[in-house]
């Protein structure tokens, strides 16, 4: 029988760096080789990007940068053995609710939590709930038949202001992934957010006769999507920057006791 990991232990960070996020170490039991890590809220249970399937040796740490802000989640684990069998799911965690300082929501490519920023909203306009459909017109009736299929999620368009040349190259950098995260804070409840593809994107400059000034208008067709693939990790931390922080291995091991301290911040003293 395989053994059940532990119950993960979640710390959350309100800190821009990058961005909100929930930190979650798990403990895998004797004979685990993998783990898997879910997330559980509202929108039910969810495997944690760069928490699927993890092979492992020790406590695996994962940064949830994409938990939803303004209501409670828990986190709960599956083991693995050397034949890939599973064990049973741990315990859930205790609930951990995110409540940043309100304001402008957080947008970010889901696999680069580095290029999380609050960007302010001009306008939303109304959601369009679009359904298929056909309408047949048989020869022997006066009365058409209506080939109809669900209604669909809605659509909307957003408009983001960005007020330097700063910001608009940070922007710029999101827009290059077509799916978008989209956190809100619990000033913006009952919109919790959620993932969207973003259509073509449109840039213009807010007063055409001045060329000094930097403020901008984006807009971009919203379709709400599903989770981009668990398999597509994002990491902050990177090895160009353990690389860049210790000329030599020794460095590494006088400044973190343990893998773990490493993974969490390679900064020395961090």
């Amino acid at each position: 029988m395989t053994n059940t990991p532990s119950v993960p232990v979640v710390t959350p960070y309100l800190t821009d760096d990058p961005c909100p996020r929930t930190e979650v170490v798990v403990t895998p039991g004797a004979d685990n080789v993998w783990l898997t890590v879910y997330r559980y809220s509202s929108a039910g249970r969810t495997i944690l990007r760069g928490g699927n399937h993890v092979i492992v040796s020790g406590p695996l740490l994962i940064n949830d940068y994409e938990v939803p802000l303004g209501e409670p989640v828990t986190y709960s684990a599956k083991g693995y053995n050397g034949v890939d069998v599973p064990g049973s799911e741990s315990a859930a965690s205790a609930p951990v609710t995110l409540n940043p300082p309100e304001g402008c929501p957080w947008i970010q490519d889901p696999s680069r939590p580095e290029t999380a920023r609050r960007v302010q909203v001009g306008t939303w306009t109304e959601q369009s709930y679009g359904r298929d459909s056909a309408i047949l017109w048989p020869i022997t009736g006066r009365r058409a038949v209506a080939l109809v299929g669900p209604r669909r999620d809605s659509t909307s368009e957003i408009v983001l202001l960005t007020q330097t040349d700063t910001q608009a190259a940070d922007l710029r950098s999101i827009f290059e992934s077509t799916i978008l995260l989209i956190r809100f804070d619990s000033s913006w409840s009952p919109s919790k957010g959620g993932y969207f593809h973003a259509g073509d994107v449109h840039e213009a400059r807010r007063s055409l006769s001045d060329r000094t000034d930097q403020r901008r208008a984006w807009s971009t067709e919203l379709t709400p999507v599903g989770q981009t693939a668990s398999q597509l990790t994002s990491t902050f931390h990177t090895w160009a920057e353990v690389l860049k922080l210790y000329p030599k291995w020794s460095g590494v091991i006088a400044a973190k006791a343990k893998w773990i301290d490493l993974i969490r911040n390679p900064a020395p003293g961090a």
